[in-house]
């Protein structure tokens, strides 16, 4: 489901209040009903000759997700005071704890996914994560794969600078920790903001060997509806990419302005195209109820483009991110 847009989130205080709060009666409920649910889980996966305990696995990967959230945000809560009461986040020592925050919360939720769900992921071509400096274009088909940049990067050390859509501040540790780090939210109107093109641009210009940026140039998850809205779309405003757009078949068309934007600000950063096939499935909750336990491992690929293969010319620009977009989508035929 699309995160809302910026413009239709309640004021800081408010929201953080519903989200943190959320995730505390959760959890409180989650303990002190815990001898019940696990019952009623056993019981509802026996009823139904569920020999897997896909009820009692989702039921334990529930809790948790509950336990991460609220360990995430007691952990920024301790960070807003070792920072001088929030006085020093832009302090390098500062930013180091938050980034490593970050790559623990996307690391533990992927591990809990392994550990009640049975989610593998193998990655090919792992050894162009270890350089920094470098501008990550994912696929974007799921709930799951938007943590991939901090988990798979983040492990070298890097710093990861997301884009990500505003609707996520609704999620309390990415609303917070993220929000400390240099991140950028940006709307998922078709037509982004002036100041959303200046906030990327200026984030891209601090990038540097210790640090990444990500980006998903779909900007929302693939259905079939989307596609043909796209294309429509290419179809009125951009008729030339239409045969391109149209050639591409498990990727929605690049909407290649935030890329492109980057790349401008980050004038020296190489480009690292992520692709994975295995998370098509994990679009919704009901598909990730579903899905559980998972038996078909993640796969995942990493391609790095040395700079000096990305053009600098706007026209011959869209042709290289179609190029890219057409390789991705041939390598998730191939491996479907």
């Amino acid at each position: 489901m699309p995160a809302p847009s910026m413009a239709s989130l309640p004021p800081t205080p408010q929201r953080r209040a519903i989200s943190i709060g959320s995730v505390f009666a959760g959890l409180a409920a989650t303990i002190v009903l815990f001898p019940i649910l696990a019952v009623g889980a056993i019981v509802a996966d026996v009823l139904r000759g569920v020999r897997s305990f896909r009820f009692a696995r989702l039921g334990l990967f529930i809790g948790n997700i509950l336990m991460i959230e609220t360990g995430g945000i007691l952990s920024a809560g301790y960070l807003w005071v070792r920072a001088g009461f929030g006085r020093r986040f832009d302090g390098a020592a500062s930013r180091q704890r938050h980034s490593n925050l970050q790559y623990w919360y996307t690391s533990s939720l992927l591990q809990s996914a392994r550990n009640f769900c049975g989610l593998e992921i193998e990655v090919i071509g792992l050894e162009h994560a270890k350089a920094g400096n470098a501008i990550v274009l994912g696929r974007h088909c799921s709930l799951v794969d938007a943590l991939l940049p901090s988990s798979v990067f983040g492990q070298f050390g890097h710093q990861i600078k997301y884009v990500l859509a505003g609707g996520l501040r609704w999620a309390p540790n990415i609303d917070i920790v993220s929000g400390r780090l240099d991140n950028t939210f940006v709307s998922r109107a078709a037509a982004s903001s002036k100041a959303d093109f200046e906030r990327l641009r200026s984030m891209a210009g601090r990038l540097d060997n210790a640090s990444i940026a990500a980006i998903f140039p779909e900007g929302t998850f693939f259905t079939e509806q989307r596609r043909e809205k796209a294309l429509k779309r290419i179809a009125k405003r951009r008729p030339n990419e239409l045969a391109r757009a149209e050639a591409l078949r498990h990727v929605l068309p690049p909407q290649a302005a935030g890329t492109f934007t980057l790349l401008d600000g980050a004038p020296t950063a190489d480009v690292i195209l992520m692709g994975h096939v295995g998370f098509e499935s994990l679009s919704t909750l009901a598909d990730i109820r579903d899905s559980v336990p998972s038996t078909t491992p993640v796969r995942l690929k990493l391609w790095r483009i040395p700079r000096s293969e990305v053009p600098d010319d706007p026209d011959l620009r869209i042709d290289w991110i179609y190029d890219l977009w057409a390789q991705l989508d041939d390598w998730i035929d191939e491996n479907r």
